[in-house]
């Protein structure tokens, strides 16, 4: 028998609402509590160099917290009749997670590069450079997540997403590929890099703020929402020690995160 208190999270993955309702409805059956409704509804529309780079491609179907929402500083980000189309796609498998009387959930991926137009006006939120040299033709950025002004961004952008969708208690991101994507992380593609003055930071703690700030503009709201990151694989051993330790209650891994807050800071697969 599935516990009451299991949390078990399922993604649909169609673009049809009819479809997306019969397979919710037969995930519920399945004993699922929670349905993934972030799913974009088109592609990403490239803008400025990201046009003509094949790194760039990958992510163009993935959701990420700026893809739905556009606070104060971000409309440069994506274009603004783009944003609510996907933001109106997720509303409505919002409204058929609710007559399931089920609980939604949001996959996406965080951090992610932002277009230069962003950077253009806002030179102090630009982070590591993360492309892929490989395959892309320009140079690519993540934010940098310990800016003051990047995380505030990040905290509104959860609050719009929440006051829209508040059946959602659960994120779950994978970084944008090349490593962690957070400033100075060992295993980005370009080599150790990041903004000057955020050298020599833990890098647990530095995620550990990146996570809780989402969750701290949730709880603003007075929504409680659980946030969860990759690490194995994209961080080095050393970093992925830093950021297990450094998990506690609200914010956690995708994968197991052993220690003294396992049960609630591991999202694991099932299998």
């Amino acid at each position: 028998m599935i516990s009451p208190k299991l949390k078990m999270v399922f993604s649909p993955r169609t673009h049809d609402l009819k479809e997306f309702a019969r397979i919710a409805a037969e995930a519920k059956k399945g004993g699922f509590t929670h349905i993934i409704i972030s799913d974009l509804y088109d592609r990403t529309p490239l803008m400025g160099a990201e046009k003509d780079s094949p790194w760039c491609e990958w992510a163009a179907i993935l959701p990420g917290i700026f893809k739905h929402a556009l606070p104060a500083g971000l409309e440069d980000a994506y274009p603004a009749a783009w944003v609510k189309k996907q933001m109106d796609f997720m509303k409505a498998k919002h409204k058929i997670v609710a007559k399931l009387g089920m609980k939604a959930a949001y996959y996406g991926t965080e951090p992610h590069f932002m277009n230069e137009a962003v950077y253009r006006k806002h030179p102090q939120w630009r982070g590591s450079r993360t492309e892929n040299t490989l395959r892309a033709t320009s140079l690519h950025f993540a934010p940098n997540t310990d800016h003051p002004e990047v995380r505030e961004a990040y905290r509104k952008g959860m609050q719009m997403i929440l006051k829209q969708c508040p059946l959602i208690e659960i994120f779950t991101f994978n970084t944008n590929d090349s490593g962690g994507f957070y400033p100075w992380e060992k295993r980005l593609f370009s080599g150790i890099n990041g903004p000057t003055g955020y050298e020599g930071r833990d890098m647990g703690i530095r995620v550990k703020e990146f996570l809780m700030n989402m969750r701290q503009g949730a709880a603003e709201i007075k929504k409680d929402v659980h946030v969860f990151t990759n690490v194995y694989g994209w961080f080095v051993d050393d970093e992925i020690h830093l950021v297990l330790r450094s998990m506690e209650p609200g914010i956690g891994v995708n994968g197991r995160c052993p220690g003294q807050y396992e049960e609630q800071c591991s999202l694991r697969p099932m299998g």
